[in-house]
């Protein structure tokens, strides 16, 4: 494709794709600050909805002397209890997705981070052209240059993945199973016949 048919909006050169780089690294930064900002504001919600029944419960108390005897307040009760556990697995599962979105932006960073960093190998490569720069050294600047891989460290660790990363109970689940796999030690022998 001929660089007169590049939409307007697509980098021309290789400054252009670092700057792009450099936007997108910007506004991922960006979005993952805001979604922290609402993990605080969650967790502040919650914390403030604990305390409002707290204090709801002690009303009741103090209304019945320290007993609770009448019908109407071992409702409240049992509602209450009921409530605090529907308050809290509501507060896990948004403290789990927003997590999760928090870490596919730290991973776009890392990625974007990485094709950067393949943009300045080939710009190096390009414009040196020493005699001795020929051969190995812009080889070795331009392979890979682009390459992001983000699960090469857990292939060599042979551990279990979460199958949710970011999700609390997903990644409590697989730390737990891993722990376990590394006690457990497993041996196959053919029987004999």
């Amino acid at each position: 494709m001929s660089e007169d048919n590049l939409p307007k909006n697509e980098p021309r050169t290789i400054d252009d794709a670092i700057k792009a780089c450099e936007k997108i690294i910007f506004w991922h930064r960006v979005y993952s600050f805001l979604i922290l900002i609402l993990l605080v504001v969650c967790t502040f919600v919650f914390y403030k909805a604990f305390n409002n029944l707290e204090k709801m419960s002690e009303n009741v108390q103090e209304r019945q002397n320290g007993q609770i005897t009448s019908a109407d307040g071992l409702e409240f009760v049992s509602k209450n209890a009921t409530f605090t556990y529907m308050t809290l697995g509501v507060y896990l599962v948004v403290v789990g997705i927003l997590v999760a979105i928090y870490r596919v932006y730290l991973v776009e960073i890392s990625r974007n981070e990485q094709i950067k960093l393949g943009f300045w190998r080939i710009r190096i490569a390009a414009r040196n052209t020493d005699p001795g720069f020929q051969t190995e050294v812009r080889q070795s600047l331009t392979k890979d240059a682009f390459t992001f891989n983000r699960k090469a460290q857990s292939e060599k660790s042979k551990e279990v993945e979460s199958p949710v990363p970011g999700y609390p109970a997903s990644d409590l689940a697989a730390a737990v199973l891993n722990k376990i796999l590394e006690n457990v030690e497993v041996n196959v022998s053919k029987k004999s016949p």
